[in-house]
Parts: C-alpha cells; sequence; structure tokens
C-alpha cells in the first residue's frame, strides 16, 4: 500500500515537471517554507506541487506587504512585482507546465473509433429510436455510445444459431468480404432497420443502394445507408 502510495505521488510530481522551471520553483518555495514563520501544522502543504509554489507566494508577498517601514504605494508595487516574477517564471518554463510527453487528452473515454462516433451522432441526429443493422463487432461500441439504438445483432450472444433466419442471413454475409447485398437488405427491412452502417472496405457485387437503401451518410470506413422503400 505504501508503495503504491509513493508511486502516485512521484506520478503527480511528475506531471508538472514541465521543462524544469516548475521544477525549480518547487524546490524554492520548499525552501522558503522552510525558513518562513508558518505554522508548523501547515508544512505537509509540501505534497502538492503548485500548493507548495502558491503558499511561498503568499509568503513572500505577506512578508513584503507587512512591513511597516514601506508606503502604502511601495507595498503594492512590491506585490505587482513580486507576482509578475512568479509569473514570468512559470509561463517562460516553455512549452507547457504540464509535460506534454507525459498527457494526452483521449479523444472519448470509451476508447470508440472517432469517425464511428460521427457515424453514429449523425444517425441519432436524425432519429430519436433508430433501429440500425452494423457490422458484427460493432453493435458493442453502439450499445456503448447510446442507449438509443436499436440493433439486430445481440453483441453479448457468442452464438446465433438460435436466432431467426433474418438475422443470420445478415449475420453470415457480413461476414464476407463480398456480401450478398440483397440478402442483407432483405433481411434489414424484415427486422425494421431503418439504417445500415457498413464497413467501405466490402466489396459486393451489387450495392446495397439497389435494395431500398441510399446512402445517408459517410466518414471514413464507415458507411450509413437509410431505408427509403420496401424491397
Amino acid at each position: 500500500m505504501i508503495r503504491e502510495l509513493l508511486g502516485e505521488l512521484y506520478t503527480s510530481y511528475r506531471l508538472f515537471l514541465g521543462n524544469g522551471t516548475v521544477l525549480t520553483l518547487f524546490a524554492v518555495s520548499v525552501a522558503v517554507l522552510a525558513v518562513s514563520d508558518i505554522a508548523l501544522h501547515k508544512r505537509p502543504v509540501i505534497l502538492s506541487v503548485l500548493g507548495t509554489i502558491g503558499c511561498a507566494v503568499a509568503a513572500v508577498i505577506d512578508k513584503i506587504t507587512g512591513s511597516k517601514e514601506s508606503s502604502a504605494v511601495q507595498r503594492i508595487l512590491c506585490v505587482i512585482f513580486s507576482s509578475a516574477v512568479c509569473v514570468l517564471a512559470i509561463v517562460s518554463s516553455g512549452e507547457n507546465v504540464l509535460s506534454s510527453d507525459m498527457n494526452a487528452v483521449a479523444e472519448n473515454e470509451l476508447h470508440i473509433p472517432s469517425q464511428l462516433v460521427e457515424a453514429m451522432d449523425a444517425v441519432l441526429d436524425d432519429s430519436d429510436a433508430p433501429s440500425v443493422l452494423t457490422m458484427p463487432g460493432w453493435g458493442l461500441y453502439f450499445d456503448a455510445y447510446s442507449s438509443a439504438f436499436t440493433l439486430m445483432f445481440d453483441e453479448s450472444e457468442e452464438d446465433i444459431s438460435g436466432t431467426n433466419e433474418y438475422v443470420r442471413n445478415a449475420y453470415n454475409e457480413l461476414k464476407k468480404n463480398h456480401p450478398d447485398m440483397k440478402k442483407v437488405a432483405d433481411s434489414s427491412h424484415a427486422c425494421g432497420c431503418e439504417y445500415v452502417v457498413l464497413s467501405s472496405d466490402l466489396w459486393p457485387e451489387v450495392p446495397i443502394t439497389r435494395y431500398g437503401y441510399e446512402l445517408f451518410y459517410e466518414t471514413g470506413p464507415y458507411v450509413v445507408y437509410k431505408e427509403v422503400k420496401a424491397p
């Protein structure tokens, strides 16, 4: 347990290193607090990098402004100057206070491909409760992204032998590189799927647009078709 806590503490320090200036400010701040008359019960603030720097800055400003020998104008100017020096030290650390090498913004917490998110958003913008036929394996993304989707395939079921003929036909065809889109479209219509989301890597002899679906949205390898008429 102690090892894990120390590891987390070390990691939190590393996150604020930047190009080195913040680390220098932290070290100087620890020294300032060590020689200052700050209460002993407040010394554990050094467990926080930015908290330590902030307390040290406050201690310096308090020392300056508390001097009775300076006039009000001089104290104000000292505060401005001290604050400016601290800000300058931080912003001159280079690229960032947070090291860009150690931190990156994830596209989304579910790790869904961004272009698939665009395709799903396009469907959701068009319908509040869309019924969708999609590629085997993609249903997990749809289920995780929104409960509004009704899918032909239940991705939690590893064996589809117990499903109806239409589901089996569509599933088996979409596992092929050259699916029979008539079977896919017939199954989709029969199951009431308004939208079909397919991979652009499929190469059917006859496109699904010949069987009652039209191109609705396309982004990267994801192609969305919308039902326009009965087959």
